[in-house]
């Protein structure tokens, strides 16, 4: 089984005949990889970046039939939209990290790291683990938060996590490539909607929005962390 995930696509899972060992260690051809099923529908649905680029490659690549490799199959869908990828197994996209509070010259920040995973425990254990450092610094003039280095992920769960400083509703809108807007709305229950139309639920906290928030970024901040 090979799994693609891409920004403005949900995951879609395309059967192989052969057991991959390794997608950034495939070198070798690989015939049973259904790289034109994977290209057609980024083609079709994902969010191209450079469509003059990417026109070239599906015309270079006779729309996938030439991709032999899962390596292969990574560089042109990088070339695409950067953040699309395959990989053999749902672990391989699993990016788990833990918030945290650190002592900067004298200011207590919040770390907010990228996070994805398809375990829901590790899901709610990040975005509880988030509440709790949000909870001790309620006191503090100014939230700090820390977004440096945060490559994105699964945007829900840092949502939840921060919900206590976040008012509620539509929070912005994802636009597919036809200009279709679908809104991400947070409830007192849900945090709903977007281009995959994925729900969270979660407790509410009681809201701080008078609480000052300052976010800090830098060019490694990506995906849903901006």
């Amino acid at each position: 089984m090979l799994i693609a995930k891409s920004r403005g696509l949900t995951l879609f899972t395309v059967s192989l005949l052969l057991v991959l060992t390794g997608c950034h260690k495939a070198t070798r051809a690989t015939p049973d990889i259904d790289a034109p099923a994977i290209v057609t529908k980024m083609d079709r649905t994902g969010i191209i970046e450079h469509p003059k680029r990417w026109a070239a490659l599906m015309k270079q690549t006779e729309h996938g039939q030439k991709i032999k490799s899962v390596r292969e199959l990574n560089q042109v869908l990088q070339q695409g939209n950067r953040h699309s990828f395959v990989a053999t197994t749902p672990k391989q996209f699993e990016d788990i990290n833990a918030p945290s509070i650190s002592a900067v010259r004298g200011y207590r920040v919040l770390n907010v790291p990228s996070f994805f995973s398809t375990d829901d425990a590790q899901t709610q254990k990040y975005q509880q683990q988030l509440r709790r450092c949000v909870t001790k610094l309620k006191d503090e003039p100014v939230l700090i938060l820390n977004f440096a280095h945060n490559r994105g992920g699964d945007y829900r769960p840092m949502i939840a996590g921060l919900a206590a400083v976040i008012p509620r509703g539509t929070l912005w809108s994802e636009v597919d490539k036809h200009g279709h807007a679908k809104p991400v709305v947070m409830t007192t229950k849900r945090i709903y909607g977007g281009l995959n139309k994925q729900s969270m639920t979660y407790r509410a906290p009681r809201q701080r929005t008078d609480q000052k928030v300052l976010l800090i970024m830098d060019n490694r901040t990506g995906s849903a962390a901006e």
